[in-house]
């Protein structure tokens, strides 16, 4: 492994330690009440950083996947089932890269 890759997991390493040891820091101080809404909020934001990425260049063509994307987003709106929101997302991807195909092989 080259020198940027044990820059980036050493980095990692020293993030991740990091936010183990705030809680430590803040001891057993309460926090403001304006910040609670904001540091709520942090782990659903972090998540959809992370997978975001990956989602929109999970497929052969960005449209396949954000329609996808638009599925499961509708169908999480209406409350459905988690189940039936990750097959619906997944068989619409599937669909919109199979009718991309079929028009682009033309």
């Amino acid at each position: 492994m080259n020198v940027s890759v044990w820059c980036l997991i050493l980095c990692m390493a020293l993030a991740t330690y990091v936010s183990r040891l705030v809680p430590f820091a803040v001891g057993g101080r309460r926090l403001p009440p304006r910040l609670r809404p904001y540091l709520a909020a942090l782990p659903y934001t972090i998540l959809g950083a992370l997978l975001v990425p990956g989602i929109w260049t999970a497929t052969g063509h960005v449209a396949s996947s954000l329609l996808g994307s638009g599925v499961a987003a509708v169908l999480a709106y209406f409350r459905a089932n988690l189940l039936l929101v990750v097959v619906a997302a997944v068989l619409a991807a599937y669909a919109g890269e199979m009718v991309l195909a079929y028009l682009f092989s033309s």
